[in-house]
């Protein structure tokens, strides 16, 4: 695992901008701001998001809270034969946040401790709830 929490992918296809388009919309269903669980079916799709021209923000459907699941930023663009798909993935901004805030915590506290073990144990500590 990275200690930075973003990955970039680029994928080639020999589908066309609009065909690739085509196949990613069969896997996404629009955003719901709640979504019921209990209720979900075999006919759900396994993302959730928005398609907007070439660019799309989707995220990954789960059974059960999760707020880890990464959010998958993409653009397709057209080549000379096919297209090629660019992938970003990040955690929520809430997440971000939370561990921003958290590693703040942690230096204020090794600022009135003086105590480098105390805050390199907070950092790994914060580190192993990130990968867990």
């Amino acid at each position: 695992m990275t200690m930075i929490p973003f990955e970039n992918y680029t994928l080639i296809t020999d589908l066309s901008r609009d065909e690739a388009l085509m196949r990613l919309e069969k896997f996404i269903e629009p955003l719901q701001p709640i979504r019921i669980r209990a209720l979900k079916s075999e006919k759900n799709k396994p993302y959730e998001g928005i398609i907007e021209g070439n660019n799309f923000k989707i995220i990954r459907i789960i059974g059960y809270g999760n707020s880890f699941v990464p959010t998958i930023i993409g653009q397709i663009n057209e080549e000379l034969k096919g297209s090629r798909v660019k992938i970003r993935m990040r955690p929520k901004k809430i997440v971000i946040a939370l561990f921003l805030f958290l590693i703040l915590l942690a230096t204020i506290f090794f600022i009135l401790e003086r105590n480098l073990v105390f805050y390199v144990v907070a950092l790994l500590f914060m580190y192993l709830l990130a990968i867990i």
